[in-house]
């Protein structure tokens, strides 16, 4: 650690941001190519919740597809990938808010892990593998329970709403959770959730959103035992 630490600070830096890359590439990458893709979903809802879901889901797809809400679905569900939200972190480590930065990934590491946790333990299959009415724009692979995407966008949105909102800045706040609702009715539009699974996801993230706003102090206290103050906390 010491011999991290005496390193010059672009150096430092890199090295911080390809550990990052390649834990995040390397997790998901083992969820979608192992876990999933050996894993064999079967329905293990109430079937009131089935029946619920199912008749929510089929107003939304395929009665509202069409060739222009598709293009315009397709592209603003990419907001929920893990991607984005390290886009997000990398962008405000190196603006300078490095607190931020490690708010967002500490909500990020902690979102997949119980994502994928529950994917594992409670198989749920696509809408789109067992209704044959949904009209078919997206595949993914493992559960359908929860919403990765959603919990993911929800959490990102109650952070940024909550560090906002010391500039009070209620638009912004409105505006982060605007997005968060597109991505999850999208999840509902492509037909790769239904919509139990998009509540359960939006729930979850903002849980984990709004605990590690609250809990930053212990967070930023237990980290700086760990990683050099200088990575984190010179800002």
């Amino acid at each position: 650690m010491t011999e991290l630490g005496n390193l010059p600070s672009k150096r430092t830096h890199i090295l911080l941001l390809i550990i990052i890359l390649t834990i995040t590439v390397f997790s998901t990458l083992t969820y979608e190519l192992i876990i999933a893709r050996n894993t064999h979903t079967h329905n293990v809802f109430p079937i009131v919740i089935q029946q619920i879901d199912t008749f929510l889901l089929l107003l939304i797809n395929p009665n509202l597809v069409n060739p222009i809400l598709t293009s315009f679905f397709e592209l603003i569900t990419n907001l929920g990938s893990i991607y984005v939200a390290l886009a997000f972190c990398i962008f405000y480590y190196f603006r300078g808010n490095r607190k931020k930065a490690l708010l967002i990934l500490v909500a990020s590491i902690l979102g997949n892990a119980l994502v994928f946790s529950l994917k594992v333990l409670i198989m749920r299959p696509r809408p789109y593998s067992t209704l044959s009415v949904i009209t078919v724009l997206k595949q993914e692979v493992g559960s359908s329970f929860p919403s990765g995407h959603t919990e993911r966008v929800f959490s990102l949105a109650t952070l940024l709403s909550k560090t906002q909102r010391i500039n009070h800045s209620d638009r912004k706040t409105v505006f982060f959770y605007f997005l968060a609702a597109m991505v999850a009715f999208s999840r509902l539009y492509l037909g790769v959730h239904y919509p139990f699974d998009i509540f359960i996801g939006g729930f979850l993230g903002w849980i984990i959103g709004y605990a590690t706003f609250k809990w930053q102090r212990k967070i930023f206290l237990n980290i700086s035992h760990i990683v050099p103050e200088k990575i984190f906390f010179s800002k």
